[in-house]
Formats: C-alpha cells, sequence, structure tokens
C-alpha cells in the first residue's frame, strides 16, 4: 500500500454488495484472484472513514502480491467478506474481487450471537460464555459481561461465569460499538448429596384386621442425588406393603415396615400392631374451652381421646374463623387480630368433636408507654456531691423522653438526665427525698427516696466507728471533707471490706449508716450461706477426668472449699474438683459420690459421678454394631486406642454429636441411654 503526504482521502465502504455510496475513479483494472473468506451480511452499516491518497487494491490478501488498482479519493467499494489475517475482500465497478488491508477502513459490528440460548451449571462449577461478533473483521470486537443476579450466578470481564445459588440468572454480552446483545439463561443447580438418612412420619401405629394406611418417607438430604426408596414387612402375614408405602393389616400380630434407601441402605422403620376389632373412639375433650391470646401470640390445646386405648385416636383442628385465629395439625392456636373465633377438635374415628372458643384482643401498639422504672429505688449521696439514677421506659420502642422532679429541693435537685445534688447543711440535718421520673407520653412515673448526708454527718458517723486520719486522730467536725476525711473513710472501707477510694458513693453512704456498720480495726467477715456444685451428675471413663466446679454465696465471701469422694476405688478428686475414674474390668461401672464443703461455714454440696471401664464402652459399641476402621466388632480389651476410637467416631455420628472420638461426659451420657441409637 502505498502512502502520500499530500491529502487524505475519504471512502465510504458499503455492504451491501454492488451499492456504490460515493462516486469517484478506480486507477488500475487488473482481473482478480479468488481466496476463501467469511461473507459479509448486507445488513452491514456504510461507514465513511479516512485514509491516505490512495489503497492499494491486491489479488490476494498479502502485501507480497502486486497491486491489481488503486482506490483513489472518493473511490466507489463494496464491502463482501472479511479474511482472518486482517484483510478486506471488495469489489468495485471495474474489479470483480479485490483484497484491501483492514487498517485503513473502519467496519461496524452487526450482530453478536450466544454459542447457547440456555445452559446449566452447579452451585460452585464454572463456564465460559460462548459468542459470536458479526462480522468478524469488525473493528472494535470489545464486549462487556452482566449477570441478572449475582446471588444465582456471576461473571467476570473475561466472560467466565461461576455458580452461586440455586435459580435461574442470565448473563448478558453487550458489545462496545454498536451495543448489540447477546443472552444466554442458566438453570444453576445445587450439588446433589449421597443420602444420609431416611425418617418416616410414624413410627409406631395399629391397625385393624383389613385396614390400610400409607406410610411416607423422608430422604435426606433435600438435594440427595437418589432418593429412590424400598419397603418391605418383617411379616406380611400381620402386614403387607406396596412400592409406594401403603400398608395393608392382614393378621392379628405385630410387625414392623420398613423402608431402605437405593442410595446407602439407611432404613427406618414403623411398628404395627394389628387387632382383630377396632376400639372405637367415644369421646373428646380440650384442655380449655374459652382461650384469650393477644394478636400475634400463640397457645397450643390439648385434645384427650376416650377410651385412651382407642385403635385410631387421631384428630383434625379447624378454625372457624382464619383471619382471626388460626390452628395446625399439632392444636397450636396462633392469635390473627381482634375478634372471636371457635377451634374444634374432630376425631378421625367417629367424628367426635370438642370446641374452645378464642377471643383475639388487639396488640398493643409497640410506641405506647405501658410503664417506667427507675434504679436504683433507694440511694444516698452526700451534700455537694452527686448520685444519678436512671429510668427505664417500657416497651423499649415507645418514646424514653422523661422528666423528672424532686420533692423537695432544699435537700436535693434533680437534673434532666436525672443527676441528684445533694444540698442540705449542717450537723444532723441528714434528710431524705423523693425524686419522681414522670413519663412525657402516657403518664406513668416511678420514685426514688434518696438520703441526703451532709459532710458534718459523715464526719461524726466516721468518729463514731472509730475511723481516724492519716495521723491516727479524730476527726474535726468542720464540714470540710478533705485530705483526713477522706483517709478516714479509706480506713472504714477497708474494714467493711469495700475497695478503699475515700469516695463517698452511694452504696458506701448506705453501708456506713447501716446499723451493721464494722468499725474501723476490725474485719468484716461474710457469712457463707451455702454453695452449689455443677454439673450435679456427670460421666467419665476410668483413666480419664472430668472436672466439677464449686459456687460458694454469697459471691464475696471465702470461696475455700475442699472436696471428698465416697470411694476412692471408684473416683478420685484433687483439691481444685478434678475427678478421675478408676475401677477396672468388664461391667464393673459405678457411681461414686463427690462431695464439697466450704471451709468456712461447713456448707455441702454433691455431684454423682458414673464411672465406666474401658471394657464397658468397647462392650457397649459393640452392642450398638458400631466397628472399627477395618468394619471389625471391637476386641473388648479395656485398650482404649484407635480402634475404639473410629468405632465411637462412628457412633458419635450416628447420635449427631461432634464426632472426636472422645468419651465426654456428654458422649457416655448418651452412649448408655436406653434410646442410643445404634451405628
Amino acid at each position: 500500500m502505498g502512502k502520500s503526504l499530500k491529502g487524505r482521502s475519504r471512502i465510504m465502504v458499503a455492504a451491501l454488495c454492488g451499492l456504490a455510496v460515493l462516486g469517484g475513479g478506480l486507477v488500475g483494472g487488473l482481473p482478480a484472484q479468488a481466496v476463501t473468506t467469511t461473507p459479509v451480511s448486507p445488513a452491514v452499516a456504510s461507514k465513511v472513514v479516512n485514509i491516505t491518497s490512495w489503497l492499494n487494491v491486491r489479488p490476494d490478501p498479502s502485501t507480497a502480491k502486486t497491486e491489481i488498482g488503486r482506490l483513489a479519493n472518493g473511490a466507489a467499494v463494496s464491502l463482501t467478506g472479511c479474511v482472518s489475517n486482517g484483510w478486506l475482500q471488495i469489489k468495485t465497478s471495474t474489479i470483480a474481487t479485490g483484497y484491501v488491508t483492514a487498517d485503513y477502513i473502519s467496519v461496524p459490528v452487526v450482530s453478536v450471537t450466544m454459542a447457547k440460548a440456555s445452559a446449566s451449571l452447579a452451585v460452585g462449577a464454572t463456564a465460559s460464555t460462548g459468542y459470536t461478533i458479526f462480522p468478524a473483521c469488525a473493528s472494535n470486537l470489545k464486549v462487556t459481561f452482566t449477570s441478572s443476579n449475582t446471588a444465582v450466578l456471576t461473571v467476570d470481564s473475561t466472560g467466565k461465569v461461576t455458580g452461586k445459588g440455586a435459580g435461574t440468572a442470565s448473563v448478558t454480552v453487550k458489545t462496545t460499538d454498536g451495543g448489540k446483545v447477546g443472552v444466554t439463561t442458566y438453570t444453576v443447580t445445587a450439588v446433589s448429596s449421597a443420602v444420609t438418612d431416611v425418617s418416616l412420619n410414624k413410627t409406631a401405629s395399629t391397625l385393624v384386621i383389613g385396614d390400610s394406611e400409607s406410610l411416607t418417607a423422608t430422604v435426606s438430604p433435600s438435594n440427595a442425588a437418589n432418593k429412590g426408596v424400598s419397603w418391605l414387612s418383617s411379616d406380611t402375614s400381620v402386614v403387607t406393603v406396596d412400592a409406594s408405602g401403603k400398608v395393608t393389616a392382614q393378621g392379628a400380630g405385630k410387625a414392623n415396615v420398613i423402608v431402605m434407601t437405593d442410595d446407602g441402605s439407611k432404613t427406618a422403620a414403623c411398628a404395627y400392631t394389628v387387632i382383630a376389632t377396632a376400639v372405637h373412639v367415644t369421646g373428646v375433650a380440650l384442655n380449655k374451652s374459652a382461650l384469650a391470646l393477644t394478636a400475634g401470640k400463640t397457645e397450643t390445646l390439648q385434645a384427650t381421646v376416650t377410651p385412651l386405648d382407642a385403635t385410631y385416636p387421631s384428630v383434625t383442628w379447624a378454625s372457624s374463623n382464619s383471619a382471626i385465629a388460626t390452628v395446625d395439625a399439632t392444636g397450636k392456636v396462633t392469635a390473627v387480630t381482634a375478634g372471636t373465633a371457635t377451634v374444634t377438635v374432630t376425631t378421625t374415628d367417629g367424628s367426635q368433636k370438642a370446641t374452645c372458643t378464642v377471643t383475639v384482643s388487639a396488640a398493643a401498639s409497640p410506641n405506647v408507654v405501658t410503664g417506667v422504672t427507675i434504679s436504683p429505688t433507694t440511694a444516698a449521696v452526700m451534700t455537694g456531691k452527686t448520685t444519678t439514677l436512671k429510668a427505664t421506659v417500657a416497651p423499649s420502642t415507645a418514646s424514653q423522653s422523661v422528666v423528672w422532679a424532686s420533692a423537695k429541693t432544699a435537700t436535693a435537685t434533680v437534673s434532666s438526665a436525672g443527676v441528684v445534688t445533694g444540698k442540705v447543711s449542717g450537723t444532723g440535718k441528714s434528710a431524705a427525698v423523693v425524686i419522681t421520673v414522670l413519663t412525657t407520653s402516657g403518664a406513668k412515673t416511678a420514685t426514688s427516696t434518696v438520703q441526703v448526708y451532709t459532710a458534718q454527718d459523715v464526719q461524726t458517723r466516721l468518729n463514731a466507728l472509730s475511723c481516724k486520719d492519716a495521723s491516727n486522730k479524730k476527726l474535726v467536725v468542720d464540714g470540710v471533707f478533705g485530705t483526713n476525711s477522706a483517709n478516714a473513710l479509706k480506713n472504714w472501707q477497708k474494714a467493711a471490706g469495700l475497695s478503699q477510694t475515700g469516695t463517698t458513693s452511694s452504696a458506701v453512704l448506705i453501708a456506713m449508716f447501716a446499723a451493721a456498720a464494722p468499725k474501723c480495726g476490725t474485719t468484716s467477715t461474710v457469712t457463707v450461706t451455702g454453695v452449689a456444685v455443677s454439673p450435679t451428675s456427670v460421666s467419665v471413663m476410668t483413666g480419664k477426668t472430668t472436672t466439677l466446679k464449686a459456687t460458694v454465696s454469697p459471691s464475696n465471701a471465702s470461696a475455700s472449699v475442699t472436696w471428698s469422694s465416697a470411694k476412692t476405688a471408684t473416683a478420685t478428686v484433687s483439691t481444685s474438683g478434678v475427678v478421675t475414674g478408676k475401677v477396672t474390668g468388664v461391667g464393673k461401672s459405678a457411681k461414686v459420690v463427690i462431695t464439697v464443703k466450704t471451709v468456712s461455714g461447713a456448707k455441702t454440696a454433691t455431684s454423682t459421678v458414673q464411672v465406666y471401664t474401658a471394657q464397658d464402652v468397647q462392650t457397649r459399641l459393640n452392642a450398638l454394631g458400631c466397628k472399627d476402621a477395618s468394619k471389625k466388632a471391637l476386641v473388648v480389651d479395656g485398650i482404649f486406642g484407635t480402634n475404639s476410637t473410629n468405632a465411637l467416631k462412628n457412633w458419635q455420628k450416628a447420635a449427631g454429636l461432634t464426632q472426636n472420638g472422645t468419651p465426654s461426659s456428654a458422649t457416655l451420657n448418651g452412649l448408655f441411654a436406653a434410646t442410643a441409637p445404634k451405628c
């Protein structure tokens, strides 16, 4: 291609084959040579582009080929195809087929086509967004990607799609040139899992010969890949069951109907009792004939069917007006809105009925003030000092705005924030004042009684309690609560077992003016009132430990305790409450009482500890079908090693516990319970 610095030309390239857009001349006229190209749709829009003074036309898409013509300024050409190596196929009035480089001609985007209109994707999986821009030789091939719902799937700047959650969402591709769009709709599904369990809608039932009912099996998890089940009866002469779970009573006796999952062979059973003659229901009663509820509240009614041994005691529930109150299949009544409704229970056998009248009242507005409380309800403060009261308005959603008032401002004032300031003066002038809080909404009130003491009152009280200053002298009752008074107060706080701050807080003043206030120079002894131990019952395996905790009351009394075991051959206990199992042998499990006793006051509490040997645990695991890593029964050797740990993990899995293989108290309690599940 030749270039000229003397000027620039404009050429309009038309996609409509043969359409002359601009007039002009073609320099040269050699015949064209055929090559393989991608055709361009007639829908490609014409576009005027700038080129240099001329544009060489070649017989093939290569600069190595001799030019067969030149496009002069204003030449009329038609774009007829695209070549993958960056050339355009054109034709003119004198050249049937020629090629020019695409570098100097701008080709618009016509459309974008998606590889798939719809696709499926699993949560967590990724896929690439397939699309095709037409024509392929368009000058600007840039696109953007967007997701219609990023909770379902996301797409990055390269078109990589990632499934995020089950659902349907679309990915849109939009061209920068022309804003052409294409859409692929994705259906994202949760990853299916292996079956972990199966359950039935009932575990026991009674039928009369000839009667039938259907069982419903629920396979877990809900996204299990294979939810197929099969049914069987342990005794078809008693009950039969078909492929859908329909059970039919055949003859008197007992039998189990078992459901088994196709995946994993998980099972569940319903125990059937078949009788020759039904015991029919003769009546039903409710525990309440009338019920009052506030809208939004619930209560469960209890139905009693008679006789108690009725063959078919099932009932149904109904509400006469579910807009007022609803009732579910268990008799749980939910109040909806103000009004009256009747809840009726009806027996399946015999259609016996009982009713309860439910009266629903409107719920109180969460913004209506129902009350106010104040804390503390009694307080003390020294003249010139402050103490703060706190008001709590109920409910918390209501306005918390309140106003405060003092019954006698000469005794104490109170700020808008509940800060009380003592005001009385003189010796022996202490006085009490009532502080009232009033809600601005609803006019609810609460009060607190505040005792105000003067500095002279406090100094006089400290002298009476033999509390001296730093120089070991009595205080001068001068109303100046300075260093000497603060030191004397610290001495009293020490005697009272309080923090020695020298500050006249409300709690300090109340305790100091109490009749039982200790004198300085004495030590306050807090009387132990009791002790508690937790847990009160616990299990431990021989050679293992479990810890008991003692709590002494009150909390500021001496916490010193001693521990003892009623039988150290069964279990010992350390000074810190650590119990160690000691019994040995198969079937030698035993209980022992551990006692904690306070050093002060000799208060006691006990905990019963059940001790199991390793052999006991191994025997129990075998009885529950829990095997080791090699799927074998455990050897009852008292060595709680890897095999025993693996078997215990299997049981913990069956019991829905953390699978750590540790014989903790909770694990042992569950393992030896009568209802312990089998592995």
